[in-house]
């Protein structure tokens, strides 16, 4: 007597409940053929779907980092008019490689979502409050001889 296909789904599912069908399905997940069929599986939705692939893993990436959802990193850019955070710079441009969460590296503390250019220059500063104040008063300083400086023949 053949089974309908309600009666087969139900032998199935208590077959993968009892024991046996735990463990025969736990080594062929740990099987090298069924991680070599994931993997394959993996890369060729990746390659398929570029921009989701991308998302995905900046949004996992943010949150294995900071520890926190993506989801906060949007409000905080909203909160920032989608502006860097910098109020000297103020750029909607993130840089080639989006928004950079920006924290403190002692406390972990975020302070902001800054473009690619002010990340790098916080970085170079190593956040260094005196030698960021003195490279400004050097901007100026040079800047003002400029100024006062003859015109160039050139």
């Amino acid at each position: 007597m053949a089974k309908t296909p309600e009666k087969q789904l139900a032998a199935m599912k208590r077959y993968r409940e009892s024991p046996r069908g735990r463990e025969v399905i736990a080594q062929y997940k740990n099987s090298r053929e069924y991680k070599d069929a994931q993997n394959e599986y993996g890369q060729a939705w990746s390659r398929k779907n570029p921009e989701k692939y991308k998302l995905i893993h900046r949004k996992s990436a943010h949150k294995n980092h900071y520890g926190e959802p993506w989801e906060n990193k949007a409000k905080r850019l909203e909160a920032q008019g989608g502006r860097c955070a910098n109020l000297g710079c103020g750029t909607t441009e993130p840089g080639w490689r989006g928004w950079h969460t920006d924290h403190d590296h002692e406390t972990g503390q975020i302070r902001g979502e800054l473009c690619g250019g002010c990340n790098r220059a916080l970085g170079l500063l190593k956040d260094d409050v005196r030698r960021a104040e003195g490279l400004a008063d050097y901007v100026r300083y040079h800047r003002a001889l400029l100024d006062t400086a003859e015109p160039s023949r050139h």
